[in-house]
Formats: structure tokens, sequence, C-alpha cells
């Protein structure tokens, strides 16, 4: 069995990774919380959603890693466990969350448009 890969990193580091084709990014968050607020380029998957595990195996092939953020860093760090068992090799995490990111001055995009992620 291949070795599995969590991690929190920093805002500059997630950055990095948003710009690799290897990477697919997911906000865990409420639909309302994305809606006022979100990294773009994120597939939104509620982590407390039944259809969660569905949303992304669906929309994330399983040779790419995945990006977590909620609103600290929390939330998706938990999610990372259940992503993990979805098949997925590694799972990064903003420490932080968004509120670390939008802090830094990053880009926020706000509107409730579900990014369907057909490049992948």
């Amino acid at each position: 069995m291949s070795r599995k890969l969590t991690r929190g990193v920093n805002v500059y580091q997630f950055q990095k990774f948003i710009n690799n084709a290897d990477y697919a990014l997911v906000d865990v968050r409420s639909e309302q919380e994305y809606i006022g607020g979100h990294i773009p380029g994120s597939i939104h998957a509620d982590m407390y959603d039944s259809s969660f595990g569905d949303i992304i195996v669906s929309q994330i092939p399983k040779d790419k890693k995945i990006l977590v953020y909620c609103y600290s860093g929390a939330r998706s760090a938990r999610s990372m466990k259940s992503i993990e068992k979805l098949g997925y090799s590694e799972v990064i995490n903003l420490s932080g969350g968004i509120r670390a990111w939008s802090s830094a001055g990053k880009p926020v995009e706000r509107g409730s448009k579900r990014i369907e992620r057909t490049d992948l």
C-alpha cells in the first residue's frame, strides 16, 4: 500500500501548490461561507454534507493531490482523513484557513457559482 501524505502549510507554500496542475483545490466550508468568499478556482464540498465524498470523487481524479481549506484550518484539517480514505495520496491543509489567506492579501472570489473542474 502506498504511503499517504497529509500536512499543513502556510499561505505562501499553499499558493505555490495552487499554481501546480497536479493539485486540486477544495473549500470544505458550508455553502453560505463559500458564497461569502472563496479562493478562486476552488471546488466547493461541504465536509458536513452527506455527499462530501461523492463530490470529491466525481470532480477530482485519483491521481491529483488535494489542497483543502476552511475558515481557520480546523475543519479542513479534520477533512484530510476523510479525503485520504477516498484514495488520494496527498492532502495538504491551509494552516490558518481563508482567514490567513485573505489577511495576507491573497485573492478571494464571492458568489455562488460552483466550480466544475473539467480541466483536471
